[in-house]
């Protein structure tokens, strides 16, 4: 779901988010969204035209959850979930969070056409 044409929205201190404009065709989600944003900050990232938001990921507390399922419904968004692995908690195990089939196909629905070559 990603394009080789990237536009960068810097956030705050070192994180960041890449914001994908597709020319390949595709979907950008915001994934492992921090608890941190500011309102500005949810603005930027709602105008740069994602499609979706990781809701549930392992590090994300019940509270972070709700706020970002609400986030999801308030903007018209797919809820998407990952337990992808880094290292960094052995307490994580792949597969512990996972996309539901209706979201996936409400996702795969937002594809963005390929842009044609002249």
């Amino acid at each position: 779901f990603f394009s080789s044409r990237r536009r960068h929205t810097r956030l705050q201190g070192d994180w960041s988010s890449n914001v994908c404009s597709s020319d390949l065709g595709g979907a950008a989600v915001l994934a492992h969204p921090p608890s941190n944003l500011t309102v500005e900050q949810w603005r930027r990232i709602i105008e740069s035209g994602i499609d979706g938001l990781e809701t549930d990921y392992p590090a994300a507390s019940k509270r972070h959850r709700t706020f970002l399922r609400e986030r999801v419904s308030e903007y018209d968004l797919v809820s998407t979930a990952g337990s992808d692995y880094h290292g960094e908690r052995p307490a994580d195990e792949l597969g512990t969070c996972s996309t539901t089939r209706p979201q996936l196909d409400l996702l795969l629905s937002r594809r963005r056409q390929p842009a044609r070559s002249p």
